[in-house]
């Protein structure tokens, strides 16, 4: 997902709400762009490493100068969650992202953005449950 890269320009969908009942979607699929408007594709790519896992009501931040979407789960359709992971978007391998400092309490429906000139990822508000976080 290079955007100066039209030869590689794709949306990437990751998890999202099943539709019926609490349950979460843990899969990926991705728009491939390359080709101009008239020749849009569908794919679900072979990922590697340690993903997500079901997830909805999260956040999916690209950074373009290290080639990684962040992915900052809400919930799982079961229970609300504050774990953070990376996808490389050159290789399509997940990891689990490292993280020190106080993490943000579980949260769903939050927004996020990433400043790319410090590296750092910020999220705001969303819904933990039993209250409106910001």
């Amino acid at each position: 997902v290079d955007p100066d890269d039209s030869d590689n320009a794709r949306i990437i969908i990751i998890g999202g709400w099943m539709g019926t009942g609490p349950l979460a979607a843990s899969d990926m699929h991705v728009l491939d762009l390359s080709k101009g408007s008239t020749l849009l594709r569908w794919w679900q790519p072979d990922v590697k490493g340690t993903p997500p896992g079901p997830c909805n009501m999260h956040s999916a931040d690209f950074v373009p100068s290290k080639h990684e979407v962040y992915v900052f789960r809400g919930g799982n359709g079961r229970e609300y969650l504050n774990d953070l992971h990376a996808l490389c978007t050159k290789t399509l391998v997940w990891r689990k992202v490292k993280t020190t400092g106080k993490a943000p309490q579980q949260r769903a429906n939050h927004s996020s953005a990433v400043l790319e000139s410090t590296g750092e990822l910020f999220i705001f508000g969303g819904w933990n449950g039993t209250e409106r976080l910001n």
